[in-house]
């Protein structure tokens, strides 16, 4: 930009900055009748940064502060993107109170129809860190899955970009998924009484390599989970999964709401939050065609 000097020009000055502030917060209304919606806030331009790879697993319920810092930190100060089936922009202010970021912006995708858009796609290509908020995590099946959405993540896992979830959200990220594709909506969802009573119960569904974090491979999560009492069901799913003969071994991690499992990509981790994080390992007993457990370990995870 020119150097500008005098009254005049400092009025033009302030005015482009006024300018380009509307461009960077407005949500974007570019493309009538859009089957998503985009709102970003700070830079209108992404910026190419160098991340580091991390995974930040959150139980659910109120926020954690240090959680999304390291995320931000990870990023570079990068483009934040946070990914949703439904909901508002409330994430980017909270997000730009807490982090020095290039921008950030929310992007709800609703539909598979806004999946197979090709903004999306160009919106997680650019992200140097993606977080995915709660909600129902059978949409983000049901709408993202084989669809450059998918893809898209995955690509930006294998770059290295560090990636979070809470609740719905999290429950996508291991290897396994408990889908709640076959939840009522107006029906309860599934406990654990109802899980341990009939782990054939149909709403006991699981998908596999929805999103691919080689870190989390053989492991399903689950959420709000001394909460909602889900140690029951976490069990159910660990055994319908070694029952089908997918995996020998399996992992689960369960982690309370206002609690953080952070995970660098070699393994490291550490925990936020007061309540429990919990990690449980079964393999399946090679004598018996069941799901028989052979051998089970427990540990919980330190507070950082």
């Amino acid at each position: 930009m020119p150097h500008l000097t005098g009254y005049n020009n400092a009025r033009k000055l302030m005015s482009l900055r006024h300018t380009l502030t509307l461009v960077a917060t407005a949500p974007a209304k570019d493309v009538p009748h859009a089957p998503y919606q985009y709102f970003r806030v700070g830079n209108p331009n992404n910026i190419h940064v160098s991340t580091r790879p991390g995974f930040a697993l959150i139980g659910g319920g109120k926020d954690l502060d240090a959680a999304f810092q390291w995320l931000c930190e990870r990023s570079g100060g990068g483009d934040f993107l946070i990914l949703r089936a439904s909901g508002t922009d409330a994430y980017n202010p909270y997000i730009q109170s807490l982090c020095r970021e290039n921008s950030i912006a929310t992007l709800v995708i609703p539909t598979r129809q806004a999946a197979l858009d090709p903004f999306p796609e160009r919106a997680i290509d650019g992200a140097a860190a993606i977080f995915i908020s709660g909600g129902d995590q059978s949409n983000y099946i049901n709408f993202w899955s084989g669809t450059p959405v998918e893809r898209g993540i995955n690509r930006a896992i294998r770059r290295g970009v560090p990636v979070g979830g809470t609740s719905a959200g999290l429950a996508v990220l291991g290897e396994f998924a408990y889908s709640a594709q076959n939840d009522s909506s107006n029906g309860p969802n599934l406990n654990s009484p109802a899980a341990l009573a009939n782990p054939f119960n149909r709403q006991v569904v699981t998908v596999q390599n929805f999103i691919r974090i080689p870190i989390l491979s053989g492991i399903i999560t689950d959420t709000h989970f001394h909460e909602r009492d889900r140690l029951g069901r976490l069990l159910v799913f660990m055994a319908r999964i070694l029952q089908s003969g997918r995996v020998k071994h399996i992992r689960g991690i369960g982690i309370d709401q206002h609690t953080a499992f952070l995970l660098d990509s070699d393994g490291r981790a550490s925990r936020l939050g007061r309540a429990q994080s919990i990690s449980s390992k079964r393999r399946k007993n090679q004598q018996s065609a069941g799901p028989e457990f052979h051998s089970r370990s427990q540990t919980y995870l330190p507070a950082s």
